[in-house]
């Protein structure tokens, strides 16, 4: 099972879809293919660069049979 987990960067989205991919035994090619999205446009994702697009981003979830969902997020120390 998957915990959810607060993601608030780029950065940290990238690293979930890393550990989903990796924890489903896909490549960044197979799950490039199911996403319908380019490797290399994958592997920036999983790197957190910042160009990178929702509707991208959500097929890519989609392919790992995950969700987004949104909630308050944690409050920040000051």
């Amino acid at each position: 099972m998957y915990a959810p987990l607060p993601i608030l960067t780029v950065g940290q989205l990238g690293q979930e879809v890393r550990r989903a991919r990796r924890g489903l035994g896909l490549t960044q090619a197979d799950l490039a293919e199911m996403a319908h999205v380019s490797r290399r446009w994958l592997g920036q994702l999983e790197r957190g660069h910042l160009g990178a697009e929702a509707g991208k981003i959500l097929r890519v979830v989609r392919a790992l049979d995950l969700a987004v969902a949104l909630q308050p997020a944690p409050p920040q120390a000051p």
